[in-house]
């Protein structure tokens, strides 16, 4: 196979629409990613547009010039935004359609008006380093650390392809282009064979990166409670040792709210699991609304039964967040076939100092504390009781 540049352009043509395929088929399997969409959207839309670059002079020029530059902004401009929905960025269209727009204006013009195949080139390099070095930006400033590997790998793709088109304007063009890019020579030639190189690495970065952000959701999905979305009882521990093992470290205090709401039995007895389960997802929602402690963590413990980690938090400081997350849920309720239902609920609270005790040691503490709150008549609070003193 002769190393030519209609050669490569087919060649160029496989591999995009291989990847346009294979990237397809994997969003029929995973239909929950918003951004392979657009990145499917992309790729395919890239591929249109080097068919386009491949048929010239068989297709008018409009179609393999114009069109086909204007496909491949527009790929780079949805990649783009892809991207910014996987990272969680804001992104508005106008300033990416102002660059396709343009870009595709300037190519017509120096293909009719004033035609001259080195600013075409250089108008190319533009606008494709434009929407890498994006990329790059949105990859390496924002992607959260459970996906940083990937982020930074794609990043390095995207930096690697920015740096060619950089260097692809001042590459000599053959005395005899003749304002085609077929006959534009050998150098020129080379820098598609980099590109080719570069693309199917992007496509492969860009699966480490679903798949990545894939493994990151299914440990979340293995740590989080389906009914309330907060943490389950296994993730809760190990959140909890975390926090308590760190606070010990720092010389700070880490307390432990216990929470069980009150007469559930009842609750389910008289509205049914249904009932029951609205009254746990109204719970949940409550404690995220006022808990806004700095590196908390909540979780539902098992049945009615909730617990809350407040790293660096003393007694004191514990006791009155436990009060207003009691004067919270008092204050609220819960609709439930048409009737307004009052719900309570009793806490415990215990403070670690030091390191002297392990996490399960505490949750005991807290437990105690709740069984106290409990006898007490419900809907208060109490704390942890110092050794050796008698319950009353």
């Amino acid at each position: 196979m002769q190393l030519d540049l209609p050669t490569l352009l087919f060649v160029s043509f496989l591999a995009a629409i291989s990847a346009a395929i294979g990237f397809t088929s994997l969003m029929l399997v995973l239909r929950g990613q918003a951004a392979l969409r657009i990145w499917v959207a992309s790729l395919w839309v890239s591929t249109i547009g080097i068919t386009l670059i491949s048929l010239r002079g068989q297709i008018p020029d409009v179609l393999s010039i114009v069109l086909a530059n204007s496909l491949i902004a527009l790929a780079g401009a949805l990649m783009v935004r892809g991207l910014a929905l996987h990272l969680a960025r804001p992104f508005r269209w106008r300033v990416p359609l102002a660059i396709v727009l343009l870009y595709a204006s300037g190519i017509a013009w120096f293909a009719y008006v004033v035609p001259d195949l080195r600013t075409r080139i250089v108008l190319a390099s533009v606008q494709a380093v434009v929407w890498d070095v994006w990329c790059v930006v949105l990859l390496l400033g924002f992607a959260p650390r459970e996906i940083r590997l990937s982020a930074r790998i794609l990043a390095l793709v995207m930096a690697a392809d920015a740096l060619l088109f950089t260097v692809r304007p001042f590459v000599p063009l053959s005395p005899g282009a003749a304002g085609s890019i077929f006959r534009a020579g050998a150098p020129v030639t080379l820098t598609y064979v980099a590109g080719i190189v570069i693309s199917l690495a992007a496509y492969f970065a860009l699966l480490l990166m679903i798949t990545e952000r894939l493994m990151v959701d299914l440990r979340r999905a293995a740590s989080v409670d389906a009914l309330t979305g907060l943490l389950n009882r296994g993730a809760m521990l190990a959140e909890g040792r975390r926090a308590l093992a760190a606070s010990a470290v720092q010389g700070r205090p880490c307390a432990i709210l216990a929470l069980d709401l009150d007469r559930f039995k009842q609750i389910n007895d008289r509205w049914g699991h249904e009932g029951g389960d609205a009254v746990l997802v109204h719970a949940s929602a409550v404690l995220r609304e006022v808990v806004a402690w700095p590196g908390h963590a909540v979780g539902r413990y098992g049945g009615e039964e909730f617990l809350l980690t407040l790293p660096g938090a003393g007694l004191r400081e514990a006791s009155e967040l436990a009060e207003r997350l009691r004067a919270a849920l008092a204050g609220s309720s819960v609709l439930l076939n048409g009737h307004r239902l009052r719900v309570t609920t009793s806490i415990g609270v215990a403070v670690g100092e030091g390191g002297a005790s392990t996490f399960e040691q505490l949750v005991s503490s807290a437990d105690r504390a709740l069984y106290r709150a409990k006898s007490d008549g419900r809907n208060c609070v109490r704390q942890q009781l110092p050794e050796g003193m008698p319950l009353p």
